[in-house]
C-alpha cells in the first residue's frame, strides 16, 4: 500500500506478484479509515486475553471436557455435612487439581516423587489420603476404615472412591471422613514446609474432635435461628421542621453480658 494512503501500489504488486495474484490482491477493498494494528483474542467477547478463555481454548482444543461428572456429583460433594474448607478439598481432588507430587511433575515442576510422610512410595490422590500406612492409622483411629474398605475395591481412582462414598454413606459419614481427609493434607503440607509430621493414630483423634466442634457449633446456631424473633416497632425517619436540627440516636441492650451500648448520627 502507498504510504498514509489507503491505496495498493498497483506497479509495485504487478511487479512482485504473478498476474492472477496481483489482480487479486487489488481487488481487496481497504478502508477509508487509517488505523493501528491491535492484537485480538478471538476467543473473548471482548478481544481481551485472560486465564480463563485461555484454559476454556485448552480445554476445547485438546477435547478434556468434564468428563462423567455431573452436577448431581457435584451436588453430593456440598451437601456433605462439614465445613466448607473440607468439602472445597473434596472438589479439588474430585477435579484432579490437588498438587500432589506426580501431579507436580505431569507439569514440569521438579520435585521428589517418593511420599513425605512414608518416603516409600510416589505420592498421588490415592497413595496420600487413602494408602499410605499413616492414613490408614488415621483411618482406624477415626472409626472409618470400613467406609473406605467397603468400597475400594470397586472403583479405580481416589474420585470415584470419593463420589462413591458421598452418595452412598450419610452425610454425617462422608462429612468426617472429608474431615480426616482435610487433616491428612494438612499434615502432608506441614511435613514438606515445616518438617513437622504426626501419627496417624494423633490424626485420625484430631480429625473427629475438629468435626463434633464444628456439629456442636452448627447445632447452637441452627437452635438459635429457631427462636422467635422479637417483634420490633419500625418507624419511618423524617425531616425535621424548617430552623431546626435532628440528633439520630441508637442504643442496645446486651442481656447475656450485661452491657449496653449507645451511637448517635
Amino acid at each position: 500500500m502507498m504510504p498514509n494512503v489507503k491505496m495498493w501500489e498497483k506497479e509495485k504488486i504487478e511487479s512482485l506478484f504473478p498476474m492472477e495474484i496481483a489482480s487479486c490482491i487489488i481487488n481487496i477493498p481497504l478502508f477509508d479509515m487509517i488505523e493501528e494494528d491491535k492484537l485480538v483474542w478471538y476467543n473473548d467477547i471482548h478481544g481481551q486475553y485472560n486465564v480463563k478463555s485461555g484454559y476454556n481454548m485448552m480445554i476445547t482444543s485438546t477435547g478434556r471436557g468434564e468428563e462423567g461428572t455431573t452436577q448431581e456429583d457435584w451436588n453430593c460433594i456440598w451437601k456433605v455435612h462439614d465445613p466448607p474448607k473440607a468439602k472445597h478439598l473434596l472438589w479439588r481432588i474430585c477435579k484432579g487439581c490437588l498438587p500432589t507430587r506426580n501431579r507436580l511433575k505431569d507439569r514440569c515442576v521438579l520435585c521428589p516423587l517418593v511420599c513425605p510422610i512414608c518416603d516409600c512410595y510416589n505420592e498421588d490422590e490415592m497413595h496420600i489420603i487413602f494408602s499410605c500406612l499413616v492414613s490408614t492409622q488415621a483411618r482406624q483411629s477415626a472409626g472409618l476404615d470400613h467406609v473406605v474398605t467397603s468400597w475400594i475395591q470397586h472403583v479405580g481412582t481416589a474420585k470415584e472412591l470419593l463420589l462413591t462414598i458421598c452418595q452412598a454413606e450419610s452425610r454425617e459419614v462422608a462429612g468426617k471422613l472429608a474431615m480426616l481427609l482435610w487433616v491428612l493434607w494438612k499434615n502432608r503440607n506441614n511435613s514438606v514446609w515445616e518438617d513437622i509430621k504426626e501419627s496417624g493414630q494423633v490424626l485420625g483423634a484430631k480429625a473427629m474432635h475438629l468435626w463434633q466442634e464444628w456439629k456442636a457449633v452448627q447445632c447452637t446456631t441452627s437452635n438459635k435461628n429457631t427462636q422467635p424473633e422479637l417483634q420490633q416497632q419500625h418507624t419511618q425517619w423524617q425531616r425535621p421542621q424548617f430552623g431546626w436540627f435532628k440528633c439520630n440516636v441508637d442504643a442496645g441492650f446486651h442481656n447475656d453480658s450485661c452491657k449496653t451500648s449507645g451511637g448517635r448520627l
